[in-house]
């Protein structure tokens, strides 16, 4: 039970990483005007800065001139015969040498303010851009969270509070379709679950969705082997996958059908109220192993942070790959959980772009975790999770 757990949990992750890498065609690439400007306005720059370097050295050139001249001029003796006119000359020459100075000084003076504005709109280009690309990466990501949420609860009505408890139950018995024991049941689709009518109108067919496929290639390594097993020999590749999503859909509908009953016979056995010990069990052994999440922090940063119960009343968090980062957070210290952008923190520096249906915030006395989730249904999950072990606190 405890190894169909880890790799029910793991199949959440990986499906979560597969999905957040939508086609590129559903993707508004509208960045790349942006990316081309500031191409440009850069290249103009590093033209100015050679042009630049040019002229001031052609300046010193001139100063160079300008100072033999004037020595040249300074050690001519006006009592010797025929210095005067060679003075008169050399005079002339200095003061055109030094209006060549001047204007090649004003030429420097003039690229480098230019070189200085070119600059600047590369930098503001260069932001413009950052803002763009952020925008498209938040683009994505709801995406990816939407795409998560709608293949994962689509057609099953999920009682709330039920949410963990019906992957954590439906997940390792899709594991199990990889199983060799199972190839058999695979020739066919499950009977509640038929993949084509029996007479489909002309100009239509049902596909499989190649999304989907790669998803669940990701989530289960194993499934590779099963296709090996049953294709070509029994069965097409189309085949299938229809007769595999066919199966996952039954497994799906019948575990969701559980948990409604469930909920109905917990709310009247607590007179309406929602208490379930199996909810807070399940949430407890997979928060154990502990869930990846984004954290934004008041000072406008973010982090990836695995978020886990280092213990039964306290939450641990550390910086993905940086141990030193570890904090923790006792649950008695939880004033309150907090849905969408709330908080200050959501509304600076890198907390404006999260994903208002991702997000949510839980207080405590001392600070505030503001979190993002990778998909609506985690947030979910996450949030009534924290809710029951509240309320089992009494709070």
């Amino acid at each position: 039970a405890t190894a169909s757990s880890a790799s029910a949990n793991a199949a959440v992750a990986a499906a979560a990483a597969a999905a957040s890498q939508p086609s590129p065609m559903q993707i508004p690439l509208h960045g790349l005007a942006t990316d081309d400007a500031t191409r440009l306005l850069q290249t103009k720059a590093h033209e100015l800065q050679r042009e630049l370097e040019i002229a001031e050295s052609e300046v010193e050139a001139l100063r160079a001139q300008n100072d033999n001249l004037t020595k040249e001029l300074d050690g001519n003796d006006p009592t010797v015969v025929g210095t005067g006119k060679r003075s008169a000359s050399l005079t002339n020459t200095l003061i055109l040498a030094q209006r060549e100075l001047k204007e090649a000084q004003g030429e420097v003076d003039k690229l480098r303010d230019e070189l200085v504005r070119a600059r600047q709109e590369a930098i503001s280009q260069g932001r413009a851009m950052a803002e763009e690309l952020e925008e498209l990466r938040r683009e994505l990501r709801s995406f990816a969270a939407a795409k998560i949420n709608r293949d994962g609860n689509a057609n099953f009505d999920i009682p709330e509070g039920y949410v963990l408890w019906f992957h954590s139950n439906a997940l390792p018995q899709i594991f199990s379709l990889a199983s060799p024991e199972n190839a058999d049941s695979l020739l066919q689709p499950h009977p509640t679950a038929p993949v084509e009518a029996p007479n489909l109108p002309m100009g239509i067919t049902v596909e499989v969705d190649e999304n989907a496929v790669a998803v669940a290639l990701q989530a289960n390594e194993a499934l590779q082997e099963q296709l090996e097993r049953v294709v070509p020999s029994r069965l097409s590749e189309r085949q299938f996958w229809a007769h595999y999503f066919s199966h996952v859909h039954a497994i799906k509908a019948h575990v969701a059908a559980q948990a409604r009953a469930r909920s109905a016979e917990m709310m009247a056995k607590n007179e309406g109220y929602l208490f379930d010990p199996q909810l807070r069990d399940t949430f407890i052994s997979v928060i154990a192993e502990g869930v990846l999440v984004r954290r934004y922090s008041p000072d406008g940063s973010l982090n990836q942070i695995k978020l886990w119960m280092s213990d039964e009343s306290t939450l641990t968090w550390l910086v993905e790959g940086d141990f030193s980062s570890e904090e923790s957070v006792s649950l008695s210290d939880i004033v309150k959980i907090e849905l969408g952008k709330t908080t200050d923190t959501f509304r600076v520096g890198a907390g404006a772009s999260a994903i208002e249906e991702l997000s949510f915030s839980l207080i405590t006395h001392r600070i505030t975790l503001d979190l993002e989730a990778s998909a609506r249904m985690e947030r979910q999950a996450l949030v009534e999770g924290f809710t029951m072990l509240l309320r089992g606190l009494g709070r």
